[in-house]
């Protein structure tokens, strides 16, 4: 009789989460009839039935796959499936449908005047679902198995579909675009070695990994504003490549078992030389990039007189002191771009877009004033 029961409930919360599935996919799918009516008014015919046709596909592609996850609607530790998706998954799911509608716009050209804001803008709408999407989950005590599949599904789809959109609009360089299918590779690569009868192991915690993640979504976002142009963007993006791509290979080596045995003791010296980069080495690059900036801004006395002027002094002394030193890193790298639409590169504006980018991934350093926005950096959302 207790397993009768069980089944009923377990039937009965199924059925529940496959109508809240069927409410997903027909507002998905009014979504993308609206939006393909809307860009007819604005582009071709045929520009926007091809959006509409490939919005559709992935669209369909999103709901196939979250059709068969839907029994893991489970939290981490239970066995009871629950019959509400929750507010988290719900945002994760809102991010799918964002995905797909962006995706609409792959092999088309970017859209002109104002509109070619709309892939950014999408793309900045996926970033704020997928930052509160965990919040939502651990603040109402929903936090699922389909919550972590859905969001790893939708990091490697949304990151795909953006880095082929930069290279698409000339603004990211084409070995840009194999990051985009960084996780399809390492997936791949795990299979191989399943398929082959080698071992497998675990990853060992890593906080830089979800760092390196973020910044390189908050790098896409950028890429696809229509402000930013080569050379500048090729150079950001090849720059953010880098620690991204010693990264992959470094995870890679522990799950293959090259680097220790996937435990924490092996990677241990590792995290020691982490450490000491993350202290010591943004101390030098700060004092580099507050004398470049100065270099930068001074001899002109004029340019202080100007808007950027100001800021990339204001920019200078934040970091200098370590004041909220990845926000001002951020802000300087945005003004450089800037700069680099407007003058002929030099050397130093190449030496500072690297050193914004250090700062950007390894934080300020020791001898720092104050930084609020490592907290964010270092932990989730909701915790």
């Amino acid at each position: 009789m207790t397993n009768q029961v069980e089944y009923g409930n377990e039937a009965s919360a199924l059925g529940a989460l496959r109508l809240r599935w069927l409410a997903l996919a027909v507002t998905g799918a009014g979504l993308v009839v609206i939006g393909t009516y809307g860009l007819k008014r604005i582009e071709s015919f045929w520009y926007a039935a091809q959006w509409g046709v490939q919005a559709a596909l992935v669209l369909g592609w999103e709901c196939w796959t979250v059709w068969g996850l839907l029994g893991e609607n489970r939290r981490a530790g239970e066995e009871r499936l629950l019959s509400s998706l929750g507010a988290g998954n719900i945002l994760s799911l809102a991010r799918g449908v964002i995905i797909a509608l962006l995706a609409g716009f792959l092999f088309l050209p970017r859209p002109e005047g104002g509109w070619a804001w709309l892939p950014a803008t999408l793309y900045i709408l996926s970033d704020f679902t997928d930052f509160f999407d965990g919040y939502a989950a651990r603040k109402s005590n929903h936090v699922t198995r389909l919550g972590e599949k859905l969001d790893m599904n939708h990091d490697s789809i949304g990151v795909l579909t953006a880095t082929l959109l930069a290279f698409q609009y000339g603004v990211a360089p084409w070995w840009y675009a194999i990051f985009g299918f960084a996780r399809y590779f390492f997936v791949f690569g795990l299979w191989q070695r399943r398929r082959r009868g080698l071992p497998v192991f675990d990853l060992p915690p890593n906080p830089a990994r979800r760092v390196f993640a973020a910044l390189q979504m908050g790098l896409v976002t950028g890429l696809l504003f229509p402000i930013f142009e080569p050379p500048a963007t090729t150079v950001a993006a090849t720059a953010f490549m880098l620690p991204f791509l010693t990264g992959f290979v470094y995870d890679w080596l522990h799950v293959s078992g090259r680097m220790g045995q996937g435990d924490s003791a092996s990677s241990e010296p590792w995290a020691r030389l982490w450490k000491r980069m993350r202290d010591d080495m943004p101390v030098v690059v700060r004092l580099g990039l507050s004398a470049g900036l100065l270099a930068l801004t001074v001899p002109a006395a004029s340019r202080l007189q100007a808007p950027w002027g100001i800021l990339e002094f204001i920019c200078m002394a934040a970091i200098f002191m370590g004041w909220m030193a990845r926000v001002f890193s951020v802000t300087g790298l945005l003004l450089l771009g800037w700069r680099f639409s407007l003058f002929e590169p030099t050397a130093l504006m190449w030496a500072l877009l690297l050193g914004y980018t250090a700062i950007i991934f390894l934080g300020p350093g020791r001898r720092a004033l104050w930084g609020p926005e490592e907290w964010f950096v270092r932990n989730r959302a909701g915790e």
